[in-house]
């Protein structure tokens, strides 16, 4: 295991890590225990989260299955472990290659049943890995309840690469980000920089909010328990790639988010529920030593401010520290891009003076053809 150095339990933490580690960015398990273990604890990476609802759908099953399918085709020698658990008190792991394909075992749940699967990479199972693809949706009867009440509740898919795999695969992560989104009818959702924790993922908690203490471009938090917390009308984050579905701004009305944010910066993909803005051309991990409020993040998150969730499960309180567990902790992260409003003209500035987005950034065939000329 390749872990980054650790000093008497302590991380050596500084804004060169990232280039120096790439996709080998891993900490080792229980690393603010004082008692550091030899596995992998959490993996920096760049995942993407989705909302949605009715994931007992047949065509929501199906759009699951194809992405799954197309991320085998890219990651799939790097998948090892597979850790689900679909009857309560029954989790489970299995090493991938012994495990039935995912359509064979949609054929044989019922609508009732609680899916909750994560393909994984690692060396062991304990290992956090950069590569995992994480289904949650629940039962049939319980979608209809929380509908009937006016309650929330949404199922959720989650998948992440690391930062590498963006270079190696080009434009395969939006692909696979916008044709979700269009089959599972998104709710909302965010993708960038964020992390991986190990199975033991409580233990790692303090790992992940001790690290976003340092870079304010890293998504954190438990996103199957935040699926049952936050509305289907409140974002939780902006981030690289920023999904709003039309519940949250109906379609008529992008035009107004699109005056707001210059294309040669932004870009806007359509689907068939809602839009997905790209900002800036790759995930900013936005470092609190340098530069923690870009104006490609800055921007987007006071337009869509008013669509902001007020609170969101993050951490468990486990009495393990660090944590974003407190109201006013996760308060602290929900609103880490705001500024003040006299202040929008100086970030308007600022982004003038960042790198603009080219054809090798954005998927051109999904980009408005009046501005594609804009990104040759």
């Amino acid at each position: 295991m390749a872990c980054a150095p650790c000093v008497k339990g302590k991380y050596i933490m500084d804004t060169k890590l990232l280039e120096l580690y790439g996709n080998r960015m891993e900490f080792p398990g229980r690393l603010l225990s004082g008692n550091p273990q030899d596995y992998v604890g959490m993996a920096l990476s760049v995942s993407c989260t989705i909302f949605f609802r009715w994931g007992w759908q047949e065509e929501k099953k199906e759009a699951i299955c194809k992405a799954l399918d197309k991320y085998m085709s890219c990651f799939g020698s790097e998948i090892k472990w597979v850790f689900s658990d679909e009857e309560p008190g029954k989790g489970n792991k299995q090493e991938y290659k012994k495990t039935e394909p995912l359509r064979k075992l949609y054929k044989k749940w019922d609508d009732n049943v609680l899916v909750y699967r994560k393909y994984k990479g690692g060396n062991t199972f304990d290992d956090a890995s950069p590569y995992s693809f994480l289904i949650g949706s629940r039962r049939k009867w319980k979608s209809d309840k929380f509908e009937r009440a006016g309650e929330i509740g949404m199922d959720v898919v989650r998948f992440s690469v690391p930062l590498p795999a963006l270079v190696q695969h080009p434009k395969v992560f939006q692909e696979m980000v916008l044709e979700l989104a269009d089959g599972l009818d998104a709710l909302h959702g965010f993708a960038g920089l964020s992390t991986e924790l190990s199975p033991d993922q409580l233990t790692e908690e303090p790992t992940e909010a001790w690290q976003a203490q340092r870079w304010n471009g890293m998504s954190v938090g438990d996103d199957f328990l935040a699926s049952g917390r936050l509305a289907t009308t409140r974002i939780k984050t902006v981030s690289w790639l920023t999904i709003i579905g039309q519940d949250i701004i109906p379609k008529a009305d992008y035009q107004w988010l699109r005056s707001e944010l210059p294309p040669s910066w932004f870009a806007f993909y359509e689907y068939k529920t809602g839009v997905i803005v790209q900002s800036g051309p790759a995930p900013d991990p936005a470092p609190l030593s340098s530069n923690p409020l870009p104006a490609t993040y800055v921007l987007p998150n006071m337009l869509l401010k008013p669509f902001r969730a007020e609170d969101c499960t993050i951490h468990l309180n486990t009495g393990l520290t660090p944590l974003i567990a407190t109201k006013e902790a996760r308060s602290a992260w929900l609103s880490r891009f705001d500024v003040p409003e006299d202040q929008l003209d100086v970030y308007k500035a600022k982004l003038t003076k960042m790198p603009c987005l080219k054809q090798k950034h954005v998927l051109m065939d999904a980009i408005d053809p009046r501005l594609q000329p804009l990104y040759k």
